[in-house]
């Protein structure tokens, strides 16, 4: 449920200013966001394999973007909130099971759970999201290296 954009730390050895790059580092993070949100969008229950719908709004408004200290990399995750005790988009992306669905042994067992799941799995909005945005994250990382070089003698 992560999507991690990073920089590949080789190019810190090059003299180049690092402004340009955390800055559309941050921006990619914001696209993907917003297309994020945009996928679950859809004010209805979803059906089994849809983007989940939205209810309330308090999962796609969880979804946040963190940059790391360094600002070399941009996480996108939804993250947990008040009004979600337990980490709700993991019940949602991955599905679930009733609660007691299963005998003292069967949960010992340490293999494939048995049963039917009550919440069957849904799509995964923030990774189709990074997907999606692949190749316009591609352009702009381009863009902002090739900015971001200083002239001068290597």
């Amino acid at each position: 449920m992560l999507v991690q954009c990073a920089v590949d730390p080789g190019f810190r050895t090059i003299d180049y200013d690092n402004r340009e790059m955390k800055k559309a580092l941050r921006k990619a993070g914001g696209d993907v966001l917003k297309l994020a949100r945009k996928l679950m969008s859809e004010d209805a229950v979803s059906a089994p394999g849809q983007y989940p719908g939205k209810a309330t709004g308090e999962m796609s408004r969880s979804i946040k973007v963190k940059t790391s200290r360094s600002g070399f990399t941009a996480f996108v995750h939804p993250s947990k909130t008040a009004k979600m005790p337990a980490y709700y988009p993991a019940f949602v992306v991955y599905g679930h099971r009733a609660p007691h669905s299963e005998t003292k042994e069967e949960a010992r067992a340490h293999k494939a759970r048995s049963g039917k799941k009550v919440a069957a799995p849904r799509k995964n909005f923030i990774v189709d999201a990074a997907t999606e945005n692949r190749l316009q994250f591609e352009r702009d990382m381009y863009e902002a290296l090739s900015n971001s070089i200083k002239p001068g003698v290597i």
